[in-house]
C-alpha cells in the first residue's frame, strides 16, 4: 500500500473515530437530562403533607422532614402541632426522597416525582 493511500485510511478513521465520539458525548448528555427541554434550572418547587402515627393515626408533631434531589439539592422543615410540614426546593430535578425522622419511631424514605410545582407526599411512621 502507498504511503499517501496508507495516510488516507488514517485520517479518515480518525475523523469516524471523533464522530462517533461525538455522537456518544451527546447521547450521554441528553440522557441526563441536561436536554431535557422541559427542565429548567433551579426551578421552585412545594412539597407539604401530613405526618401521622402509623399505628394510632395521630399527627406528629417535630418530625424531621427533609427532601434531596436527585441532582442533591436539599431543603427541609419540622412538622408543626397538627403533623403538617411545607418544604420549598429549588431544584431543576423531577425526582428525589424525603426522609423522616423522630425519636421513637422508624425513619421513613419517600420517592417523590415533580408532576407538579406542587406535591402532597403524605407520610406514616410506625413506632421502634
Amino acid at each position: 500500500m502507498s504511503e499517501a493511500r496508507s495516510s488516507g485510511l488514517r485520517t479518515r478513521s480518525q475523523r469516524f473515530y471523533k464522530a462517533c465520539s461525538l455522537a456518544l458525548l451527546m447521547s450521554l448528555w441528553a440522557a441526563s437530562g441536561c436536554g431535557d427541554p422541559d427542565a429548567s434550572p433551579d426551578q421552585e418547587r412545594g412539597l407539604h403533607g401530613t405526618v401521622r402515627d402509623a399505628v394510632s393515626g395521630k399527627r406528629l408533631q417535630g418530625v424531621s422532614v427533609q427532601f434531596r434531589s436527585d441532582t442533591l439539592d436539599e431543603a427541609g422543615d419540622k412538622s408543626d402541632e397538627d403533623g403538617d410540614y411545607t418544604i420549598f426546593v429549588s431544584t431543576d430535578a423531577r425526582n428525589g426522597r424525603i426522609e423522616a425522622k423522630k425519636s421513637g419511631y422508624e425513619t421513613r424514605v419517600v420517592s417523590v416525582y415533580f408532576d407538579d410545582e406542587d406535591v402532597q407526599v403524605n407520610i406514616e411512621l410506625n413506632p421502634s
